[in-house]
């Protein structure tokens, strides 16, 4: 039996003084809402069930009112859904943090790549714009350099000179 059929011989059951279905459907919207509301489950059961006491029953006799709860397999569908959607959401994420990682990588790969390149192009504008005067510069330094040794080694050829005269 399911919930519906089961509110239909929940209300039937009853003796018609012992239930009020105006007030049930005003206070919980309809009798399967008010059984879902205080159903019992046996414990680890789809099974959920509420007892018609014997002063209720229109017999007399207390009875049980079964119906499989169809929430039941639709929760532990989505209980399932849940999981599955977790599990797809976290290798989602080993997924992304791999190729940021990947990606960083790369992107130091390439800064050093352009700092190279960089470092290149600086020295070649140096050389282009600053080498010619460098080189006068080095050019420069070099004869005064010679100038000076030659200075020196002349006047020291000179003391020797005179040093041997002696």
């Amino acid at each position: 039996m399911n919930l519906e059929q089961a509110a239909a011989a929940f209300v039937a059951k009853h003796r018609d003084d012992r239930i009020d279905v105006d007030h049930i459907n005003e206070h919980f919207g309809s009798v399967e809402k008010y059984l879902e509301s205080v159903a019992e489950y046996a414990t680890g059961s789809k099974i959920g069930y509420v007892e018609i006491s014997s002063h209720d029953h229109k017999d007399g006799c207390p009875e049980v009112i079964e119906w499989a709860d169809e929430r039941a397999d639709d929760l532990e569908l989505q209980i399932e859904q849940f999981k599955s959607t977790i599990e797809t959401l976290q290798d989602r994420l080993k997924l992304a943090t791999a190729r940021q990682e990947r990606d960083a990588d790369k992107l130091e790969t390439i800064s050093e790549a352009l700092m190279l390149i960089m470092e290149d192009k600086v020295n070649e504008l140096l050389e282009a714009r600053i080498g010619p005067f460098i080189d006068d510069e080095l050019e420069n330094r070099d004869l005064l350099f010679r100038d000076d040794f030659d200075d020196m080694f002349n006047d020291a050829l000179a003391d020797v000179d005179v040093n041997l005269s002696r």
